[in-house]
């Protein structure tokens, strides 16, 4: 019998043991199996409580910088900055003198009228104060700006006359059929469904904030 079994026993219980060698045997397999249980047992639980505590306890946005999966937020390459040449006797390392530089323009920017020649433009003239009739117009200064009008809400309305035939009663009322809907019965569009599910799984908003944008909007939903 194994030495640490015995506090788990009585003295009669160890001398009932020690009279039958083929109950010690058991004993000592029983006595092993309950301890690897309770060391899995021990191991669940301590994962469990990890799990839980990574679960509900308070998380801050990392930024998992060794995960080949996570994507940099630009994925532009960092412009090398070229170091300046060291003079020597006024003149630089390849034989250009220092105060005959040839002075650095400004870094050459795509302007944003060829980036966003797709997008629907609105012009509005700004005339100077006073009066300029009389006066030549030598050109004008265009400045972009962009920006963003926010979505907007519409209610269509189907309206379907209807029909009667004098000649042929038995036709019944004539009327034109309602296009499918996503949702039967239901006043949503397929547009709106489309900016919800978006919303949801693709933008990961709730659908409580979801009503609070719409509420901005003037719409109130359900």
């Amino acid at each position: 019998m194994q030495p640490e079994a015995h506090s788990i026993l009585s003295p009669a219980q160890v001398a009932l043991l020690a009279q039958h060698p083929e109950l010690a045997s058991a004993f000592d397999r029983l006595h092993d199996r309950c301890s690897r249980l309770e060391a899995e047992l021990g191991n669940m639980n301590n994962r469990l409580m990890l799990a839980l505590r990574a679960l509900y306890s308070p998380k801050s946005e990392k930024c998992v910088l060794n995960d080949p999966q996570q994507g940099t937020l630009f994925d532009e390459p960092e412009q090398e900055v070229p170091l300046p040449e060291p003079e020597t006797n006024g003149q630089t390392k390849n034989g250009q003198k220092a105060n005959g530089r040839q002075k650095k323009g400004k870094p050459k920017r795509k302007a944003l009228d060829d980036l966003l020649k797709k997008l629907p433009r609105e012009t509005i003239t700004i005339e100077p104060d006073g009066d300029t009739s009389g006066m030549t117009c030598i050109g004008a200064e265009k400045t972009l700006v962009l920006e963003r009008v926010p979505a907007h809400r519409k209610v269509i309305e189907y309206v379907r006359p209807k029909y009667v035939d004098p000649g042929d009663e038995d036709k019944g009322v004539i009327i034109g059929e309602l296009p499918p809907r996503m949702v039967n019965k239901g006043m949503a569009g397929p547009g709106l469904l489309a900016d919800v599910v978006v919303g949801k799984y693709a933008d990961h908003l709730p659908l409580y904030r979801q009503q609070q944008r719409f509420r901005r909007e003037g719409v109130e939903i359900a």
